[in-house]
């Protein structure tokens, strides 16, 4: 008694190189260890893993840099652990955040 679970709709991902274009979302810079990815407002950075899978025929993608859903800008994603683990480094993300120099 007392508790009500609520069932949210299953975020679908675009299957199609042209449904991901039709979304807005566009590879900007690509490189051996990473790609940089534009993320229109409304795409989580879930569902832009996926569509940049889609687009590249990559892997492994993981999101280094973080924007929120409501957010649109360019996201960088590794294209391995190795390099996800030296970008994040890099931009500041592996201790908390970037530091003043």
């Amino acid at each position: 008694p007392g508790w009500t679970v609520e069932l949210l709709p299953e975020t679908s991902v675009p299957h199609s190189a042209d449904s991901v274009n039709a979304a807005g979302v566009r590879i900007e810079h690509e490189t051996a260890e990473l790609i940089v990815a534009w993320k229109p407002v409304d795409i989580d950075l879930r569902e832009l893993e996926s569509m940049v899978s889609i687009l590249t025929a990559t892997g492994y993608l993981r999101v280094v840099s973080r924007l929120e859903r409501s957010m649109p800008g360019l996201v960088i994603l590794a294209k391995s652990s190795a390099a996800w683990s030296k970008l994040r480094r890099c931009i500041g993300e592996a201790d908390g955040g970037l530091k003043a120099r």
